[in-house]
């Protein structure tokens, strides 16, 4: 138990200290949108760890949990809609914010529909989009350490809030994208001590023969159509967009996120 306080001690202190080296050399394009010069490895990880949270696990592993083999139309949804926005939307959101420096997604509205109005409702839907994904993530989170501590939930809180605050607030969006490439890392170790875990307990065809609910056609279609359409509908996609450096880095960016599907 010792150990598991001194990786997450040594985790946050990672997290704050990227935070405040980058505070010493942000420029107000980095604070805003990390420079409009990321790379595509760096978007790649930024989305991976912006998916795949503490809500992602909640949400989907219950739908897999419940639905079994059947949740995967709307896996397929997704990759389809990746693909198609890293070969052809996401160039074009590209170029079009290199023109007219886009720093979200109600800017990006504005200029295509000249209306203020539709600025302001697209920019209300994303910011209430974003804060129930924080807000899940963080109760999602803290409700993990102090499952596995002696760390109240109460204080497991309040320690996800602080460090949150801290990089978002001192560092902005630059140090979004670079803690993003830290948190992937440590998801990517998660799970995978998590698939080894459950394969030393239940062989890979006692897991694949359980048996789930029968998902109705409309669920199907409905898993299927969420998929397809979702990516377009987050405006963090659109900012990774407007922060990349080249068009290159947002076809990598983006299409190579299949590896990790």
């Amino acid at each position: 138990m010792e150990n598991l306080y001194l990786y997450l001690g040594g985790y946050v202190l990672l997290l704050l200290g990227i935070s405040f080296w980058l505070a010493r050399k942000n420029s107000d394009e980095d604070f805003l949108i990390a420079g409009r010069n990321r790379k595509g490895w760096q978007l790649l990880f930024s989305q991976y760890s912006g998916a795949v949270s503490v809500s992602w696990f909640i949400a989907y592993a219950a739908f897999a949990y419940k639905f079994g083999l059947s949740a995967l139309g709307f896996a397929f949804g997704l990759a389809v809609s990746y693909l198609f926005f890293a070969l052809w939307a996401g160039p074009r959101i590209y170029k079009d914010s290199k023109i007219n420096k886009y720093y979200t997604q109600g800017d990006f509205v504005l200029n295509k529909t000249n209306s203020l109005a539709s600025k302001r409702l697209v920019d209300s839907v994303s910011i209430f989009n974003s804060f129930v994904q924080i807000l899940v993530g963080i109760i999602g989170g803290a409700k993990l350490i102090s499952f596995l501590s002696f760390v109240s939930y109460e204080s497991a809180l309040m320690i996800t809030v602080s460090v949150i605050m801290i990089y978002i607030v001192i560092s902005g969006y630059r140090a979004v994208i670079l803690t993003d490439v830290v948190q992937s890392f440590a998801i990517l170790f998660l799970l995978s001590l998590s698939v080894l875990f459950l394969f030393n307990i239940e062989p890979l065809s006692a897991i694949l023969s359980v048996k789930g609910e029968t998902m109705g056609i409309g669920t199907i279609v409905g898993f299927l159509v969420f998929g397809l359409f979702s990516v377009f509908a987050r405006s963090e996609r659109y900012q990774l967009c407007f922060s990349a450096n080249t068009v290159k880095d947002i076809k990598r960016g983006f299409s190579y996120w299949q590896l990790f599907q």
